[in-house]
């Protein structure tokens, strides 16, 4: 369904790079079964290295002018890849972003598209404005020189995105639906509940860094929003690890987090009161806190 949306797209002239992450189905026989069908296709077969892992590999191979990334259980509309790319090369633009959509039978709502400078995109990326996700945006490849996605459990895009739009000049942001986003797959990195403790983690991570480069910047009208989320990050990553021994580095960094920003937390008008309790809680007695937190779960 993936690779079969990709290669219905009326902008033809693209390269496929299917990448087998240490599969352990029929995975890379299908992908081979493409590359003999059609020479745009090219297949890696590499052991399992997670999602990061298997963008690097297709971003060193790629050829073209510009990258775009498909998850393998999501579908693209037919002239998603043509859409970007006139985004892109009307506006000279080195960035564009499409909308995404959970439904076939969603509505789309009347078109919008607005060209964006730096001061105007890169604080609604930080803040979340402009999603972090890759897949529903088109990428002038020269952004992409020594810069790679980490290897992470998780939102390695939330953590990579600030420095590839810090790199561009101009940005195209629409609301067309182009990306179909399938998530009914309980298994996956998003949706599963044995890692929900790790992905929480790297949110606060990657907003926390977030909240860094904003105040560097001087963004002072997205603080409050960025600040709120790394924090409502910590508190669901600390919820769920402490105090187990194996998270303990984690929890003491988030710990480190909530006495280096108490005041401003305190004062944070986007957060509620239960979180700011919560946020001096874990600062202060985190014993205390995990019992009122077990406690409220009952």
């Amino acid at each position: 369904r993936c690779v079969d949306s990709i290669l219905a797209q009326d902008y033809a002239n693209l390269e496929l790079i299917l990448v087998d992450d240490g599969s352990t189905d029929k995975s890379l026989s299908i992908c081979h079964r493409y590359r003999q069908t059609d020479p745009r296709v090219k297949v890696l077969h590499q052991e399992n290295g997670g999602q990061g892992s298997a963008r690097n590999a297709g971003i060193d191979i790629a050829q073209g002018e510009y990258l775009g990334f498909v998850d393998s259980d999501d579908t693209v509309m037919p002239d998603m890849y043509s859409y970007l790319l006139r985004l892109c090369q009307d506006n000279s633009a080195q960035i564009a972003v499409a909308g995404m959509f959970y439904d076939k039978a969603a509505v789309q709502k009347k078109i919008s598209e607005a060209v964006m400078g730096h001061d105007e995109f890169f604080p609604k990326l930080l803040a979340d404005e402009i999603s972090s996700h890759p897949c529903n945006k088109l990428f002038g490849r020269a952004l992409w020189d020594g810069i790679r996605f980490p290897q992470r459990n998780s939102v390695d895009d939330m953590m990579i995105m600030p420095a590839l739009f810090d790199r561009a000049d101009r940005v195209v942001v629409s609301n067309k639906n182009v990306y179909l986003y399938y998530n009914d797959r309980p298994d996956s990195v998003s949706n599963s509940k044995l890692t929900t403790h790790i992905n929480a983690y790297e949110r606060f991570v990657a907003f926390g860094e977030r909240y860094r480069i904003a105040g560097e910047r001087g963004i002072t009208d997205r603080q409050e929003v960025i600040l709120a989320k790394a924090a409502g990050f910590a508190i669901g990553a600390f919820s769920r690890m402490y105090p187990q021994v194996e998270y303990q580095e984690e929890c003491e960094a988030i710990r480190s987090f909530f006495r280096a920003h108490a005041k401003t937390i305190s004062a944070n008008a986007k957060l509620q009161f239960a979180r700011k309790a919560a946020a001096a809680m874990i600062r202060k007695c985190p014993q205390f806190y995990n019992i009122i937190y077990h406690i409220a779960k009952r």
